[in-house]
Formats: C-alpha cells, sequence, structure tokens
C-alpha cells in the first residue's frame, strides 16, 4: 500500500539563518505572502538511534501556493542549515505508523520524529533521509486540526517592508 502519493505533497520546505528575512526576500524576489513566523510548543523527539531530547521550532508558512515553509535554522538538529538546498518535501498521511515503516523499507531511513506525550512515536510528524540529503517529512493529516488552506487563511500574517 503506497501512502505517499503526489497529491498528498502539500509543502517544500527549506532551513534559513533569518526567518524575518528569507520571508522578506521571497516576498520581494516571488511575490509570496506569509503567515506569521510561529514558534512551535517545545516537542518531544526521538532520533533513529533512540536519542530522545525536545526541540522549539520557529517557521511561517507560505499563503500562497504551491506552499512553502521556513524553517529557522536549529544547529545541532536536522533542521541545521545544510547548505541552502530544499530541506524537505512534505506529505500528508492518514496512517503515520504505517507510512513511516513503508518509506523505512523503501530506502528512506527515518532520522527523527515526535513523540506524543506518553513517549509513543513516531507521533505527528516523521523525517525520513533520502539518498541525496534531503529529507521526507510525513505529517498526520489531523496536526493543523482543520484544513490546511483553511487554517492559512486564518493564520495571523506576515507583513513585509
Amino acid at each position: 500500500m503506497n501512502h505517499l502519493t503526489p497529491e498528498n505533497l502539500y509543502h517544500t520546505g527549506f532551513v534559513v539563518q533569518d526567518l524575518d528575512e528569507a520571508a522578506r526576500t521571497m516576498s520581494k524576489a516571488l511575490g509570496y505572502r506569509w503567515t506569521k513566523p510561529a514558534t512551535g510548543n517545545e516537542r518531544p523527539v526521538v532520533y533513529a538511534d533512540g536519542t530522545r531530547t525536545t526541540v522549539r521550532l520557529n517557521y511561517c508558512y507560505s499563503i500562497d501556493s504551491p506552499h512553502l515553509e521556513l524553517i529557522e535554522a536549529v544547529p545541532g538538529t536536522p533542521w541545521a542549515l545544510k547548505g541552502g538546498s530544499i530541506h524537505h518535501l512534505g506529505y500528508w498521511v492518514d496512517d503515520l505508523v504505517a507510512a513511516s515503516a513503508e518509506l523505512a523499507l523503501a530506502g528512506f531511513p527515518l532520522v527523527v520524529c515526535a513523540a506524543d506525550d506518553e513517549g509513543n512515536y513516531p507521533a505527528r510528524f516523521a523525517h525520513h533521509e533520502g539518498p541525496d540529503g534531503a529529507y521526507i517529512e510525513l505529517v498526520e493529516r489531523s496536526v493543523f486540526g482543520k484544513p490546511f488552506d483553511e487554517w492559512l487563511s486564518t493564520s495571523p500574517r506576515f507583513e513585509s517592508d
């Protein structure tokens, strides 16, 4: 059963040094509008070797499609700067555990994923590394609590200069 299909690709992610500057630059150059930068909750994550820690990500999404996600770099994590290339392709999945296992069997090893409040994982999202170093991010469709486009349309906007 193939959990990853083109119609479930919903964004392309970039890790950037400065979130506000990257959003301003992409607005000027490419005409994108952005959600207001947000700081996520400190989230427990589990690395492939079993190491557990927490991470807090600063991010924003483009309101315009095709959707882009900007994530402020977090040194020493999979969200560190890797030379300015595309960081990940984000896919919606309905069954994160099954999709993650399937992707690992296809040669894309699990690198890091979120854990739920009881410590079970993967939960909410999982990052798998492709042969070229870019990640595939699997995200449970229910993460935003409403359809993504509706979430974007009600999110505070980033005002560029």
